[in-house]
């Protein structure tokens, strides 16, 4: 079965940890009126850091290119398609159908997973400069406090 090169399987988890705090610095946090990204650059701040990404950035540059979320109709955001990924794939020739595409849904995957972090107004970023910051659910934290 092909899959990617291991040189590419072993930086995956970086492309989509970038991925997510992507997904986590372009949402708009309940109340606010700009993203957290535009939050930062309006206060003058750095923005948290991003994953160090060895090889494989041009994946995610097609991510963009692509468009990294779909809206349902109810205005849910949802990962595109690996319909919509084929279709890219064919009419650009950027990507290979093959593990570059799976690997392009998933990385829409986990930049909905940060859109969805985000848009808490007291969320926490994925990434923090080194590590995985842990996402604890709201009802866990209640139980941790009592």
């Amino acid at each position: 079965r092909g899959g990617p090169p291991e040189f590419y399987r072993e930086r995956a988890e970086s492309l989509k940890l970038s991925a997510r705090q992507h997904g986590f610095l372009h949402a708009v946090p309940a109340d606010w009126d700009q993203s957290r990204w535009e939050a930062y650059w309006a206060a003058k701040k750095s923005l948290p850091p991003l994953p160090d990404i060895e090889a494989g950035d041009y994946i995610l540059d097609e991510l963009f290119e692509l468009g990294a979320y779909r809206t349902d109709a109810m205005g849910n955001f949802i990962a595109v398609s690996f319909q919509e990924v084929d279709a890219f794939a064919r009419v650009t020739l950027r990507i290979s159908p093959g593990w570059e595409a799976e690997l392009l849904v998933k990385l829409s995957r986990e930049y909905v997973k940060g859109l969805h972090i985000g848009r808490q107004p007291l969320g926490i970023p994925p990434y923090d400069g080194g590590k995985l910051v842990p996402v604890v659910s709201r009802n866990l934290a209640k139980n941790l406090e009592e």
